[in-house]
């Protein structure tokens, strides 16, 4: 059995890469959302010392909409904004992980999901 690991400099302390900061919510936080009902959320990053934001990935409920980023470096963020359909009453999930510009973000920023009721 042989396996291949590959390390890169990203030039950073683990303290200042990239991760999620206030107002983003918890991991496994419950949001109560009512057909019709508008959920609006939004998705703060800390890139770190002299990187960016370069995308926020996500995984949602059918007619979620994810606006573009916003902010200056290292603080920026996203929009998500949901109004469920009748037909989307059960529990939903909305899951979301984040890139810098030096595209090493996501291994640093582990995946971090929301629950709909």
């Amino acid at each position: 059995l042989q396996f291949l690991i590959r390390v890169d400099d990203i030039g950073q302390n683990c303290e200042v890469a990239l991760h999620f900061v206030a107002p983003t919510p918890a991991d496994k936080d419950c949001f109560a959302v009512a057909p019709g009902e508008t959920f609006n959320e939004t998705i703060a990053v800390y890139a770190g010392q002299g990187a960016s934001l370069s995308e926020v990935l996500i995984s949602a409920p059918e007619g979620t909409n994810k606006f573009g980023i916003q902010g200056n470096p290292p603080n920026q963020f996203v929009n998500i904004v949901w109004t469920p359909a009748s037909e989307q009453r059960r529990p939903r999930v909305l899951c979301f992980s984040a890139l810098d510009n030096n595209g090493y973000g996501e291994g640093a920023t582990q995946s971090s999901c929301a629950n709909f009721s």
